[in-house]
C-alpha cells in the first residue's frame, strides 16, 4: 500500500528571529521566491553553449496575515524600531511544511516592506515582505532532521508565549 502525503496548511510553522510567526491568512498566506535565474546561457555562431552558475542565493518571503493576528502587532513594533534606529534588524527565518514540500532556512532576513495600512467595514489582510541574504532549500536527511528540530524549538517557543502550536504536529 503506498502512502499518500497529505498537506494541511495549519501545520505550516514559521519564525523569525525565533519568534513564531501566526494568524496566516485565508488563501495563499506564504510566498517564496529566488530573486535570480540560477543560470545564464551563452549560445555561440556555431551553437556551442556556455552556461554560468550565477551565485545569487537571495529570495524574498511574502507572509500574509489576518488583520487581527497578534503578530502584526510583533512586526509593527520591529517595523517602528527599525525606523527609529535608523538600523535594519536581521535574523534568521525558518519555514517548515511538515508535508515534505517545503523547508527554508533563510539566513540574514529583514524586513523588506512593511503591510500598508488598509481600514474599511471588514476584515481584510496585511501582508509583510522580507529580503532574504541567503536562502537556503532544505534537501538532505540530515538537513531535514536539524530543520524539524529547529521546528520543535520553535512548537516550545510558541507554546511558552501562547500562540500557534506544536510545530511538528500542527496541534
Amino acid at each position: 500500500m503506498a502512502y499518500i502525503k497529505t498537506y494541511a496548511p495549519q501545520e505550516v510553522k514559521i519564525a523569525w528571529a525565533g519568534f513564531p510567526i501566526t494568524g496566516f491568512a485565508d488563501g495563499e498566506f506564504v510566498t517564496i521566491a529566488v530573486n535570480s535565474d540560477l543560470t545564464d546561457e551563452v549560445v555561440g555562431a556555431q551553437g556551442d553553449v556556455a552556461l554560468t552558475k550565477i551565485a545569487n542565493w537571495t529570495g524574498t518571503v511574502t507572509i500574509t496575515l489576518l488583520q487581527n493576528a497578534e503578530c502584526n502587532l510583533y512586526l509593527s513594533g520591529i517595523y517602528a524600531a527599525q525606523q527609529r534606529a535608523a538600523d535594519i534588524v536581521r535574523e534568521n527565518m525558518t519555514i517548515v511544511d511538515p508535508s515534505g514540500s517545503t523547508l527554508y532556512e533563510c539566513r540574514d532576513t529583514h524586513m523588506k516592506r512593511p503591510s500598508d495600512v488598509t481600514l474599511a467595514d471588514g476584515q481584510n489582510s496585511k501582508q509583510w515582505q522580507f529580503f532574504v541574504s541567503n536562502m537556503i532549500p532544505v534537501s538532505s536527511n540530515s538537513e531535514i532532521t536539524q530543520a524539524l528540530g529547529i521546528a520543535s524549538q520553535i512548537g516550545a517557543a510558541a507554546e511558552l508565549l501562547g500562540v500557534g502550536g506544536d510545530i511538528v504536529t500542527g496541534k
